[in-house]
């Protein structure tokens, strides 16, 4: 069985389409899970009239507003199937998207998770871009730190939060929380891509609503942990610690994998992210700017003598 997961917050305007596309995938033998974090809107009967008719559908409100972090962690820890898929109530599955994910992990052990590459849709219906898991993105035959490095680059590889994933390695990475900082699907895919490997199938299955309004001034998540993370006044050192803490606690990534990987990868992770110095250091970060400059101008007129 696949445990479909789907956090929901005041989503009636596009809840139906979703759930639809879930439904309606070729592969009939899922679980779908809604928990609705005590929406205010027509979720709560939208919900209720799919579980009437349809009796994998398994809907859970919560009382009050446990804000969004809390209740995707809650209906994740629900899912019971071999197999787990994040749902959201604006994004579009195609109906072969679980048969075809669910073949590769059937067939492939040493895969932990499975996606398809994506189109991504901005919120009032035109396209963004593809996100194409071949060439240098097709991550089937990377090695874990060719993946890390990948991944820590923010290239667009923290889509597979959205793939299909066993459920052992989700219930295994849930016993650390999800950190309060911005970007935590990355911080904790970047703890997957050292746990297991990443199967990339070039198929376009799978559509992301992107919002153009950034995450921390949505109205709906400017009062919550996630909101006020990207407004933090040092969000980006909290960014870095959230990953390299949770690298270091981390029990599903092997301990030796860790020894070998952390003195090269982290360091050079750390150094990419160097931006966090600004937050605490501005003095000196400026001095660094300018002293780079400086240089970079010597070079220039070196050159032309």
């Amino acid at each position: 069985m696949v445990s479909v997961c789907l956090p929901v917050f005041n989503g009636e305007a596009s809840l139906a389409r979703a759930l639809d596309s879930l439904l309606g995938q070729t592969y009939p033998h899922i679980e779908l899970i809604i928990s609705d974090n005590a929406s205010t809107d027509g979720t709560e009967a939208l919900c209720n009239a799919y579980s009437v008719h349809d009796n994998r559908v398994r809907y859970i409100r919560q009382e009050k507003n446990i804000t969004q972090v809390p209740n995707m962690e809650l209906v994740m820890n629900e899912a019971k199937g071999e197999y787990f898929l994040l749902g959201a109530d604006d994004d579009y599955w195609h109906p072969t998207f679980i048969e075809k994910t669910k073949k590769i992990l059937d067939t492939e052990p040493d895969y932990g998770v499975a996606m398809t590459s994506v189109q991504r849709i901005y919120d009032d219906g035109t396209q963004k871009d593809i996100v194409s898991y071949t060439g240098e993105l097709g991550l089937t035959h990377l090695s874990y730190p060719e993946v890390f490095d990948l991944m820590t680059s923010e290239r667009p590889i923290h889509l597979f939060f959205y793939g299909l994933i066993r459920t052992s390695l989700i219930h295994n990475m849930l016993r650390i929380p999800f950190p309060n900082s911005k970007g935590i699907d990355r911080v904790f895919m970047i703890e997957m891509s050292l746990a297991t490997h990443f199967y990339a199938l070039a198929d376009i299955l799978f559509e992301k609503t992107v919002h153009r309004q950034a995450v921390a001034d949505r109205s709906k998540y400017k009062n919550e942990a996630v909101g006020k993370a990207y407004h933090h006044s040092k969000a980006h050192s909290q960014y870095v610690w959230a990953i390299v803490k949770r690298l270091l606690m981390s029990r599903t990534i092997p301990f030796t994998r860790k020894l070998w990987i952390y003195p090269l990868h982290m360091t050079t992770f750390v150094w990419r992210n160097r931006v966090f110095m600004r937050e605490w250091l501005p003095r000196t970060f400026k001095f660094l700017l300018k002293s780079k400059a400086r240089v970079r101008k010597m070079f220039r007129n070196t050159q032309y003598v």
